[in-house]
């Protein structure tokens, strides 16, 4: 056994399912309270529908998700969607959301989350994996973009955004 899984305890990566609600929401309200968008009331009740929606997609045909477990407690989560370009008969992989608790953001987690996600979408033909990255500077984008770049990702731009609700 390596020393980083001596470290993690039991780990275990898989795709989401009805069962995992709870813990998804448990783990998306732990990551919205720590980014940037933490000012912004996190919609639990919007969350459950939308999860429960995407649970009957049982195939992943339109949208799929993988949980990341250490000894059980949940600690990462991605999902993407699966989206046809406005002018392209190909589809495209988007991220939903990329979310590794910190204390396990240099583990080997955040590469096996990437892994699933890509190998799906890959199953699936998309053309390409757009992965969003709206942390903002100040809460480590610039950590996460080296991680992308480090993955063989190349930078389509920027994400931009303006608060309306200060002055």
């Amino acid at each position: 056994m390596s020393e980083t899984q001596k470290k993690l305890g039991l780990l275990e990566i898989r795709k989401t399912q009805a069962p995992d609600e709870e813990d998804i929401v448990s783990l998306l309200e732990h990551g919205h309270k720590e980014s940037r968008l933490g000012h912004i009331p996190f919609a639990q009740v919007r969350l459950r529908k939308f999860l429960q929606g995407a649970f009957k997609d049982t195939d992943g045909t339109a949208i799929q998700g993988f949980v990341a477990r250490v000894d059980g407690e949940p600690v990462g989560l991605i999902s993407a969607s699966m989206n046809q370009g406005l002018a392209s008969e190909n589809f495209f992989a988007s991220t939903l959301i990329f979310y590794v608790k910190a204390e396990y953001r240099g583990s080997q987690i955040p590469d096996l989350l990437l892994d699933n996600i890509t190998a799906w979408a890959r199953t699936k033909n998309a053309r390409e994996l757009l992965v969003h990255v709206t942390m903002g500077e100040e809460y480590g984008a610039d950590r996460s973009n080296a991680f992308f770049r480090k993955k063989g990702m190349k930078s389509t731009g920027e994400n931009f955004s303006l608060r309306l609700d200060e002055e």
